[in-house]
C-alpha cells in the first residue's frame, strides 16, 4: 500500500491544480450542463431569429428547461457549489471555508432550487415556446445517410393532439365536442406583440432615390380616400387634414400577403423592366414594408409582392439552399392591426375602424353606448367608448387568431375571443381589409400604420394539385388534406414544430413530428449581435 502521506500530498496537489483553474471549470460546467450558445442555422424563424450558416444570431439556450426536476436541482446545486467554492477560495482562509462553505452553499442551493424549479427548468415544452431540438436528415429523405443538426423552431402542437391549418391559422380538435377550436397567441400579449410584422407606415422615412412622383405617392400614402378634390380631407406631406365638412373613409389600397423578405442585398429580376435585366442584378431590402426598388429603372415594388401591383413587380431569385435569401408566399393575410394617431380639434365627431378580412373583421365605433352583436363577418368592440375629446389620441384595433383587441391612448379597452370554425376552402378567396371612417371630425391624422400577424401559416403550397408533393414519407399518413385544411395527427410523446417564417420554413408540415427525447432546451434570448439583444417570446 502507498504511503498515506504521499496520497495526501498527491490529493492536495490535485486540489490545488483544480483551484488554479476554478473559474475555467465553473464556465465549462455552466456551458455543457446548464446552458448553451447556439448559432441559428437557417432563416425559418425570420425575422424573430436571423438565420444563416455563417452569420446567424447567437442565442442563449436553457438546457435545463425540459429536464426532470431532480436533474435540474442536482445540476444547479453542483454549479452553485462550484461557484461558491471558487469564490470562497479567493476570499477566505481554508479553515473558514471547510467549516462554513458546505452548509451555507447547501442552504443557498435548496432555496434557489425550490424557487426556480418550475420557472427555470423541469417543464414540458409549452405551445409557442421557441425550442431547440435535434433534427435528423433521414426525416426529409430516408434514402440518404442520416445526419443530425440542431434546429430551432416554435412549438405549435402538443402530444396526442389533432390540429389543422386553415386560413393561415392553427386549430385544435377538441376531443369532447369533436369541433376545431382556434389556438390563440393573443392570450399571451407579450408573445403577440413580438409577432406583429409591419406592412406599411404612411409617410415613411425611406432611403429610396430617383423615385417617380407616382411611386413616391404610393409609398408615402398607400390608402385611398384622400385624393385631390376629396370633400372633407386634404392630403399633406406628412398628414391628412380633416375639416369635418363631409365623412372621410380611408381604405388600405392593396392586398396584405404573408410575403417577408430578409433584409440585405439580394438578386432580383424586374418583370418587363424597361431598362432590361442585368446579370447579377441585385436590390437592397431594408424591410418588406418599405418596398423594393429596381436598381436599373428605379421602379418601386410596393407593397413587396411576387405578382405585379401598380405596374411594378420584382421577381426574387431564390437561393434558399444557401440560406442567404428567404422569401415568403402570396397567401392573403386577414390577421391585421391598424394604428392611428389623431389630433382632434372639436367635440362630437365619430370614428369607426375596421380591420381583418371579408371573412372575419374587428370593428370599433367611437362613440358607442350600446352593445353591438356579432355577425358572421363583423366582430365589434363591445366595451362602451365615449366620444373623443379635443386633443391627441392614439387608436389601435386588431383582429388576430379570432380575437378582437382594442386600445385607446395606450389603455386596453377590450380583448375579446370569438368562436370561429376553420374556414376551409372559403379562405382561398380571402380579401384583406383595413379601413377608418371619420364623420364630423375636424383635426389631423399624423400616423397611419398597418401590421400583420407574422405567424400566419400557409399549407403546403401545391396541395390542391398534388396533396402529397413536398411531404416526406415519414409519418406520411398523419399529415393529410381534407376540405381545404391541412390536418396533422400528432402521436404521443411527439410535437409539431413550425417556423415563424412559415412560407419558407421546412418544418413539421414537411417532415413530421419531433420526439420528446430530441429536445435539448428552450431558446431564451439573443446574445449576439448586440444590435439584436433581447428576450425571446
Amino acid at each position: 500500500m502507498g504511503n498515506p502521506d504521499n496520497r495526501r500530498k498527491w490529493l492536495q496537489q490535485g486540489l490545488d491544480f483544480l483551484l488554479e483553474f476554478k473559474w475555467f471549470i465553473v464556465l465549462l460546467f455552466f456551458k455543457f450542463l446548464v446552458c448553451d450558445v447556439m448559432k441559428v442555422p437557417t432563416g425559418s424563424m425570420e425575422p424573430t431569429l436571423a438565420g444563416h450558416p455563417d452569420h446567424g444570431d447567437r442565442i442563449f439556450v436553457n438546457e435545463l428547461a425540459y429536464e426532470p426536476i431532480w436533474k435540474g436541482i442536482v445540476v444547479l446545486a453542483t454549479f452553485l457549489l462550484l461557484l461558491g467554492g471558487a469564490w470562497l477560495h479567493g476570499h477566505t482562509r481554508r479553515e473558514w471555508r471547510l467549516r462554513f462553505s458546505i452548509p451555507v452553499m447547501a442552504a443557498i442551493v435548496l432555496t434557489i432550487g425550490f424557487c426556480a424549479a418550475h420557472s427555470s427548468f423541469a417543464d414540458e415544452p409549452q405551445r409557442f415556446d421557441i425550442a431547440v431540438f435535434t433534427h435528423e436528415s433521414a426525416w426529409d429523405n430516408p434514402n440518404e445517410p442520416n445526419a443530425k443538426i440542431n434546429y430551432v423552431k416554435r412549438v405549435a402542437g402538443l402530444p396526442g393532439e389533432t390540429v389543422c391549418i386553415s386560413g393561415g391559422d392553427l386549430f385544435r380538435l377538441n376531443p369532447t365536442t369533436e369541433k376545431y377550436e382556434i389556438l390563440r397567441k393573443a392570450d399571451r400579449p407579450d408573445l403577440q406583440d413580438a409577432l406583429w410584422q409591419p406592412v406599411s407606415k404612411a409617410w415613411p422615412q425611406t432611403f429610396h432615390t430617383q423615385l417617380s412622383s407616382a411611386d413616391r405617392a404610393r409609398l408615402d400614402f398607400p390608402w385611398t380616400g384622400a385624393e385631390p378634390g376629396t370633400a372633407g380631407a386634404t392630403l399633406g406631406a406628412h398628414s391628412v387634414e380633416l375639416d369635418g365638412s363631409a365623412p372621410v373613409t380611408l381604405n388600405y389600397a392593396y392586398p396584405v400577403t404573408n410575403l417577408m423578405v430578409k433584409p440585405g442585398r439580394w438578386p432580383f429580376q424586374h418583370i418587363n423592366c424597361p431598362a432590361g435585366n442585368a446579370p447579377g442584378m441585385t436590390a437592397c431590402v431594408t424591410a418588406t414594408g418599405d418596398g423594393i426598388q429596381c436598381p436599373r429603372c428605379h421602379a418601386l415594388m410596393f407593397p413587396a409582392n411576387t405578382t405585379p401591383i401598380a405596374g411594378a413587380a420584382l421577381k426574387p431569385l431564390e437561393t434558399r439552399e444557401t440560406g442567404s435569401y428567404f422569401c415568403g408566399g402570396d397567401s392573403v393575410v386577414g390577421d391585421l392591426k391598424l394604428e392611428v394617431a389623431l389630433l382632434v380639434e372639436n367635440a362630437g365627431g365619430a370614428v369607426r375602424l375596421d380591420v381583418g378580412s371579408d371573412l372575419h373583421c374587428a370593428s370599433w365605433e367611437i362613440p358607442s353606448t350600446e352593445v353591438r352583436a356579432d355577425t358572421a363577418i363583423v366582430h365589434p368592440v363591445t366595451a362602451a367608448t365615449a366620444a373623443l375629446t379635443p386633443g391627441k389620441h392614439a387608436l389601435s384595433l386588431a383582429y388576430v387568431d379570432a380575437t378582437v383587441i382594442a386600445l385607446l391612448d395606450g389603455k386596453e379597452i377590450e380583448r375579446r375571443a370569438i368562436n370561429v370554425d376553420p374556414p376551409g376552402k372559403l379562405a382561398d378567396h380571402l380579401q384583406s381589409l383595413a379601413r377608418i371612417t371619420l364623420s364630423g371630425v375636424r383635426g389631423t391624422i399624423t400616423r397611419l400604420e398597418l401590421a400583420r400577424d407574422l405567424y400566419y401559416l400557409p399549407m403546403v403550397s401545391n396541395y390542391r394539385t398534388n396533396p402529397n408533393a413536398g411531404i416526406s414519407e415519414r409519418e406520411h399518413n398523419k399529415r393529410f388534406f381534407e376540405d381545404g385544411m391541412m390536418v396533422l395527427q400528432i402521436p404521443q410523446e411527439e410535437y409539431l414544430m413550425l417556423g415563424d417564417n412559415s412560407p419558407s420554413s421546412a418544418d413539421g408540415r414537411i417532415w413530421g413530428f419531433v420526439p420528446r427525447n430530441h429536445f435539448s432546451g428552450r431558446a431564451s434570448a439573443i446574445l449576439w449581435p448586440p444590435s439584436r439583444w433581447g428576450v425571446l417570446h
